[in-house]
């Protein structure tokens, strides 16, 4: 699955449980994207730089509706040729109009925040990264729900020890490949930025890999050389870095102060198959004497070099 040994172990499949079955036979239905839908209320609220995004929800039908919590902005609402009387618009209908056409800018940014964060922490990290873009092209986030610091904790560890999807794990892969279908059906050629912190750089490889390992059963093989034409990932102090091999371009970042996820970075700066860079912190003593660290997205450290990453694109065109 994968050059390291230390990979090929960790995401050993293990053993397999009723529900491991019935997710596999949901996740087999969901990869029709026709049968899936990012909403949002209209009349979208515009958003401004000063980071306001309309909320919304990522579903998907099966047996009963599946809904995931949004966030989505963008500075181009008024170019959809919606009807007056909807009350709310699929933005996978709309990508076009939304992301332009230009190959070498930026159409579409993703992101997913790491464990113990609220939906006010993830609108937060919207925000942020909305403030480091010269225009508010298309931003989807979607939202990794937290059960509290000691829970998100206690799963992240059996998670990593037995790294079996999970709900979140397969919405993401969902996301991504209705992304991905709908870019390769409406020949879109823009690029796609997906910006992951903390166990989201987790989650972005089991969804990853999760296309990866379908290699050779059509559209897959499609799948698969898109993202290594158009898909660029950043992750900010990541559980699990992500490899080159798989995207067009993959950076990893961590702050020399992040005590919660630094050793991940040190545990893979040697393999030349990623990206790893660990940067001088930014933050006062008395933040990097906390258990974690200097770890949060939305901290001085991650916020400049998220920065520093973003401005090396053009956006939009």
């Amino acid at each position: 699955m994968t050059q390291s040994s230390t990979l090929s172990s960790m995401f050993g499949r293990g053993y397999r449980s009723d529900a491991d079955v019935e997710y596999d036979a949901m996740q087999t239905h969901l990869e029709r994207y026709e049968d899936t839908q990012l909403s949002i209320p209209l009349p979208p609220k515009i958003p401004l730089k000063s980071g306001e995004l309309a909320k919304g929800n990522f579903s998907k039908q099966y047996r009963s509706p599946i809904l995931v919590d949004c966030f989505v902005a963008s500075e181009h609402w008024m170019k959809l040729d919606v009807k007056s009387t909807q009350s709310k618009v699929n933005l996978f209908d709309y990508l076009p109009q939304l992301i332009g056409q230009n190959s070498d800018c930026i159409g579409l940014i993703t992101f997913q925040n790491g464990i113990a964060n609220s939906y006010e922490d993830f609108r937060k990290m919207g925000a942020s990264i909305i403030s480091h873009l010269p225009q508010v092209i298309l931003c989807i986030g979607l939202y990794n729900p937290s059960q509290g610091v000691v829970q998100d904790a206690i799963n992240l560890g059996n998670e990593l020890e037995l790294p079996n999807d999970t709900q979140i794990v397969g919405e993401t892969r969902q996301m991504f490949i209705n992304i991905i279908d709908h870019f390769l059906r409406l020949k879109i050629k823009a690029r796609w930025i997906h910006i992951a912190h903390s166990k989201a750089g987790f989650i972005a490889n089991l969804a990853i890999r999760g296309i990866q390992d379908k290699r050779g059963q059509s559209p897959s093989d499609s799948r698969i050389k898109f993202m290594k034409e158009q898909l660029i990932v950043s992750t900010f102090g990541a559980v699990m870095p992500i490899a080159r091999k798989f995207v067009r371009e993959a950076y990893n970042v961590y702050s020399e102060a992040d005590k919660a996820a630094g050793g991940f970075g040190k545990a893979y700066i040697k393999d030349k198959d990623y990206d790893i860079v660990f940067v001088k912190s930014r933050e006062k003593e008395i933040v990097k004497n906390q258990f974690e660290g200097d770890h949060a997205f939305i901290a001085e450290t991650y916020k400049f070099h998220l920065h520093e990453f973003l401005i090396n694109y053009r956006f939009y065109d």
